[in-house]
């Protein structure tokens, strides 16, 4: 905003902005019960998790391949994915071969609950779109403490520390994603490392319970 108005000759106060971001209600959402979902669905392997629209801008297509990959090379995992039923993807799904169906769970038109327990059930939490400037999945996906994946553009390099609390990768990094999610199922201490940043981020800067607190302090100040 600054540069734009230097741009076009406007002088604004620079500390008369304040930025506080999008957020996430923390006590609100940290009742999942990942227990509760595994039971469900009888599933014990490590998880991959997609929420949001299945489609290719999002990445679920890309996610899939780079899931195959990792399933070809004998790494035991399930993916999951929620959100509204796509029947283009249903379909993709269903085609596929049954060595790699049988490890995808595909949920459509998900329940806040079940989300929930997926975040609380998850290892890794996937979702490389070029569609997203901001992506209020990653701060749930914090807030349970879990690493993410992510598409690398300017808005999500501003909110994601790549290597730090996540991973940022070309849109179409199959290979790149593969080796990524490979790498963290293998060491329980880095997922935690990064998922545990991520947490931290949201609960400091991401967390409405605080951003409000602060936006109501500016309109009385003003």
């Amino acid at each position: 905003i600054m540069d734009f108005c230097r741009n076009y000759g406007v002088s604004l106060d620079e500390k008369k902005f304040v930025v506080l971001g999008q957020g996430v209600f923390v006590e609100q959402i940290s009742n999942g019960n990942g227990k509760r979902f595994r039971d469900k669905y009888n599933i014990n392997d490590p998880i991959v998790f997609q929420m949001g629209s299945k489609n290719y801008e999002k990445g679920s297509f890309n996610l899939v391949e780079s899931m195959k990959k990792i399933w070809d090379a004998g790494v035991v995992c399930h993916l999951v994915f929620g959100g509204q039923c796509n029947p283009d993807f249903s379909k993709y799904i269903n085609e596929l071969d049954k060595k790699y169906k049988k490890n995808i769970l595909n949920i459509d038109n998900i329940s806040d609950e079940e989300k929930f327990d997926i975040f609380d059930a998850c290892d890794i939490f996937s979702m490389v779109s070029k569609t997203d400037s901001f992506g209020i999945v990653y701060l749930e996906a914090w807030t349970y403490g879990k690493p993410i994946l992510a598409c690398q553009n300017e808005a999500l390099e501003e909110i994601i520390a790549n290597g730090e609390d996540g991973f940022l990768f070309d849109f179409n990094d199959i290979d790149g994603i593969a080796k990524t999610i490979v790498d963290l199922l293998g060491d329980r201490h880095r997922r935690k490392e990064i998922g545990s940043n991520g947490k931290k981020k949201v609960l400091e800067s991401y967390n409405w319970g605080k951003n409000l607190k602060k936006l109501d302090d500016i309109y009385k100040n003003i």
